[in-house]
């Protein structure tokens, strides 16, 4: 879905200048944007799993940034599940099946690191990250009562052949070509287009449902 090259984490705040690192613009939260890059190198496999990140002077020079910033952004991580801190060893990598697949920076440089799209083979595995996309979502918005009336219908149907739809790979490619419309407006502090592209998404996937009809009917916003 998100394909960076440094890193998405720039997508995820104003539009930066060519070259010019996301820790340079000195954003509110340095830790943040110093977390962010980390997860996005860890999940690339710059950092790979079962190896220690850089030592702090290392990251401080790297960043530009203070060794209380490096701190709080390695807290960060381990909160995401990320790394480990162990005593004499450093701060390790943990391997992928640690990490917090519902936090949305872990979610976004996951999906944006299957450049083959191989998840959509695993319909389990796809369609975990796929509700954990749409709760992301749900969960940004703030919107608490819509958040938990979706969870508690996913609790009783989130199984059901007629709630996931179909589960084909061109089926799979093309839902996640809307989560990446919907994430790439959001990035862009767009709402009027994010909401256009959750609009279209939420179509396409009623006519996917109703396909075996004659004649469905198009939502109508």
């Amino acid at each position: 879905m998100l394909r960076p090259d440094v890193g998405s984490a720039a997508r995820r705040g104003a539009v930066r200048p060519a070259g010019e690192p996301a820790w340079v613009r000195r954003p509110a939260t340095l830790a943040k944007a110093v977390t962010a890059e980390l997860v996005e190198r860890i999940v690339r496999g710059v950092h790979p799993s079962g190896t220690p990140l850089p030592p702090e002077p290392v990251l401080c020079e790297t960043f530009s940034v203070s060794r209380t910033v490096v701190r709080e952004a390695v807290k960060i991580l381990q909160e995401k599940g990320l790394v480990q801190v162990r005593q004499g060893a450093g701060t390790m990598v943990t391997p992928p099946m640690m990490w917090d697949m519902l936090d949305e920076l872990v979610l976004a440089a996951t999906i944006d690191m299957d450049e083959s799209l191989g998840i959509l083979d695993d319909h389990v595995a796809y369609a975990d990250l796929d509700r954990a996309f749409h709760d992301t979502i749900m969960q940004a918005s703030g919107n608490r009562i819509a958040r938990g009336v979706v969870r508690a219908l996913e609790s009783q149907v989130g199984n059901t052949a007629r709630y996931t739809g179909k589960t084909e790979r061109a089926q799979c490619v093309a839902s996640n070509q809307g989560h990446r419309r919907i994430y790439e407006r959001i990035a862009a502090q767009d709402p009027d287009g994010a909401a256009d592209a959750m609009f279209r998404h939420i179509t396409e996937a009623w006519l996917v449902r109703r396909s075996t009809s004659s004649a469905p009917v198009r939502l109508q916003r």
